[in-house]
């Protein structure tokens, strides 16, 4: 009896749960504005998914390096106040985006603790397609470090110390084994992050402002269209759903392929 009333209970939160996430959805595609889309100017809408694109796969590139090799550091090495330094990673992942903003801006700005020399050699990274990537780098960075980090923890540590003693280095054995054996968990932090980065909205209006062509990209693209033309926003919130659909559904087929 208290089973079956769990189960009517369990079941009852989980449609919930599946009513909260796809109540918008119908919304969104019930409304009068889905109708007006096709009459839409593309002028803006493909210059934000230009700038999207082309800053992500930058911040990626760079997530990806500095990522890997952050991750052979905690995996291959014990140092004091590992854990720690670890935590220290993730702070960016607890702060809001707006914060995220205001202290690249007060670090990178023209008169910021590193801004102000850079400013000495013409580089000026405030309001320019560089901000816009360096807040990117600054909230995935440790999101994907944090994502392999957990599944590099769930490999047995005697497997790398066996092909350490069989003479491998710390690097071969990292490279060559210990990456092959959780790929897949990399690939899924690589989607997660793509994900997050192209969705960020407040430190890159914060930092790199909303220059429709340089620094615009599609969420703050729906920002400035809501002011002028709701169908307009709607069609760049169902270009930024395809894309989180399709991050999503490989997450999903990777996972699944991973267990079998």
């Amino acid at each position: 009896m208290k089973d079956k009333f769990w189960k009517v209970v369990g079941l009852g939160a989980y449609g919930m749960s599946i009513g909260i996430v796809l109540l918008p959805l119908i919304g969104v595609a019930t409304s009068k504005y889905v109708k007006e889309i096709e009459l839409i100017h593309f002028k803006r809408v493909a210059s934000a998914l230009g700038v999207s694109l082309s800053t992500s796969i930058v911040a990626m590139i760079v997530i990806i390096l500095v990522g890997l090799g952050t991750s052979y550091c905690i995996a291959m090495y014990d140092f004091k106040w590992k854990k720690y330094v670890s935590q220290l990673l993730a702070i960016p992942l607890m702060l809001p985006p707006a914060v995220i903003g205001i202290f690249l801006l007060l670090t990178f700005g023209k008169q910021g603790m590193v801004g102000k020399y850079l400013a000495d050699y013409g580089i000026q990274l405030t309001f320019s397609s560089g901000a816009v990537i360096l807040v990117q780098i600054f909230i995935g960075l440790p999101f994907f470090i944090k994502t392999i980090e957990e599944h590099i923890n769930t490999v047995d540590s005697e497997i790398l110390e066996s092909a350490q003693l069989e003479g491998c280095t710390k690097v071969e054995a990292f490279y060559y084994i210990l990456l092959p054996l959780v790929k897949y968990g990399i690939i899924n932090g690589l989607l997660m992050t793509s994900s997050r980065v192209l969705a960020e909205f407040g430190g890159t209006m914060l930092f790199a402002g909303n220059i429709e062509g340089k620094t615009q990209t599609l969420p703050l693209a729906i920002y400035s269209a809501m002011e002028s033309s709701m169908s307009e926003a709607l069609l760049i919130a169902f270009i930024l759903l395809l894309l989180a659909l399709g991050l999503t559904i490989s997450v999903t087929y990777l996972t699944h392929r991973k267990e079998a």
